[in-house]
């Protein structure tokens, strides 16, 4: 909210007491209005940049340190048939994404990146996949509303997954302690920085090997897997599974990132059947 909820006087208070803050609030669901992101992911960044920025004149110094917390996806699908390079120096993409949460962390980005003419220290920390502590512990709790946890149900609830779609989870443990170290280091300040996992794994791997997923998905060929979904056209009760899943791999739109040639004519098929 403005002043964050807490009137002017209260909103001055604060601002004159930090001297640096780490906004790693948002909204990361995937689905709703688009109002709602804007206000959670957008707004709310700006409300956190004046308070940055009335540090300084508060206090006759430099203004506080301002990091923030984005996402990789800031980067936008891939061209049509190919891949482009997307470095810590490349801005947001000209067109933004027509995923609402990935458009609002965009727009945030931009914000941001004006905010460097008013202060000193902008930062941004775009990360990858976070996932669940590496060392266990309790979950998100809107783990329901997130992409990751959506298609991985609703791949147990089709029983199939396919064998190369590669995935780099980051454990939020470990992506909050590199956050925290690049921000503690002053030659990096001001700087936009890239948090992914170094190992690649599959989405394959990390269903299968579950104990709890244990015989309830197989894993195989893209093109197995286009079998299985054109089979749960027929299952009304995997309606909202296939939803998802067409949607995640880019079956939609034509952009999964699997070969062509192994795709077309399945994709081609399972779409008309699905009324898509």
């Amino acid at each position: 909210r403005a002043d964050l909820g807490l009137g002017s006087a209260g909103f001055g208070r604060l601002a004159e007491q930090v001297d640096a803050v780490l906004h790693s609030a948002a909204n990361t669901s995937h689905f709703g209005h688009y109002r709602d992101f804007f206000v959670d992911n957008v707004e709310a960044t700006g409300h956190v940049v004046e308070l940055a920025a009335r540090h300084g004149g508060l206090t006759g110094g430099a203004p506080a340190d301002l990091h923030i917390v984005s996402t990789l996806s800031v980067c936008g699908r891939p061209p049509d048939g190919g891949f482009r390079l997307f470095t810590e120096d490349d801005p947001v993409p000209d067109e933004l994404d027509d995923n609402y949460y990935v458009r609002s962390k965009q727009e945030a980005e931009r914000l941001a990146l004006r905010a460097r003419d008013r202060l000193s220290n902008v930062s941004i920390y775009r990360v990858g996949l976070v996932a669940f502590a590496g060392g266990g512990g309790p979950l998100q709790r809107n783990i329901e509303q997130t992409q990751f946890f959506r298609v991985v149900a609703a791949l147990l609830r089709l029983g199939a997954v396919p064998d190369d779609f590669p995935i780099w989870l980051c454990h939020v443990d470990v992506v909050a302690a590199g956050v925290t170290a690049l921000a503690d280091a002053p030659a990096l300040a001001n700087l936009t920085h890239h948090l992914l996992h170094a190992r690649r794994d599959t989405l394959a791997a990390f269903l299968t090997g579950a104990a709890a997923s244990a015989g309830l998905v197989r894993s195989g060929s893209f093109g197995a897997f286009l079998e299985a979904l054109e089979q749960a056209v027929t299952r009304p009760e995997l309606e909202s599974a296939l939803a998802e899943i067409l949607d995640v791999f880019g079956l939609y739109r034509d952009i999964s990132p699997q070969a062509r040639d192994r795709r077309d004519r399945k994709s081609t098929r399972l779409n008309s059947s699905h009324g898509y």
